[in-house]
């Protein structure tokens, strides 16, 4: 399981490149342009509308048939994005960065940390858990007005949290260590 982030990234990107080309009825695959931007996250609430999130800040939208940039709001790289809906997206990145899509516009949300933010989920827009850290591991949960810290641990240095997942709210959120020689996944209960 060496290198297993690396793999992701692969992954994502071959999505990414999926997620470009479309079956057009009896004439095959098709490449949507432009694609000016690489990606980190995908998430998308239908087949036409999906948001991309990458380096310096980039966010894509697919419409179902064309790519589009979207507004900018920081430099900080970004690592996920989720959403409960077209119009809840949450994208998550460096420095504590975390934006929030509310079907119109992004707006900065206050994170409370300074910490990379590497994986976003919820099981409603006022149940969202936002992962990271920076040499140990932090969780931050919102609750439809405010985020918080649920746990923050000191660990060796390059260990974080790198993704989160659950099924409801109500029970045990799956969650990713990236370490600098392995992964590891731990299950916690939600209070």
């Amino acid at each position: 399981m060496k290198n297993l982030k690396p793999l992701m990234m692969l992954v994502l990107s071959f999505f990414l490149l999926l997620s470009v080309l479309r079956n057009v009825a009896d004439a095959g695959w098709e490449q949507q342009y432009p694609i000016t931007a690489s990606a980190n996250a995908i998430w998308g609430s239908s087949g036409s509308d999906v948001f991309a999130v990458g380096p310096e800040g980039s966010v894509l939208h697919y419409s179902g048939s064309n790519w589009s940039p979207m507004e900018k709001l920081t430099d900080n790289s970004l690592s996920g994005v989720w959403g409960s809906s077209a119009n809840d997206v949450f994208a998550v990145g460096a420095n504590g960065t975390i934006l929030h899509y509310n079907g119109s516009n992004w707006k900065l949300m206050t994170s409370g940390t300074t910490n990379e933010l590497c994986g976003v989920w919820g099981s409603s827009a006022s149940d969202v858990f936002a992962v990271g850290g920076v040499n140990g591991q932090i969780i931050l949960h919102y609750d439809g007005s405010s985020w918080s810290s649920m746990v923050s641990v000191s660990g060796t240095p390059g260990e974080m949290l790198c993704g989160v997942w659950g099924s409801s709210g109500n029970e045990s959120l799956r969650l990713d260590t990236m370490a600098p020689s392995s992964i590891l996944t731990a299950a916690v209960g939600v209070l």
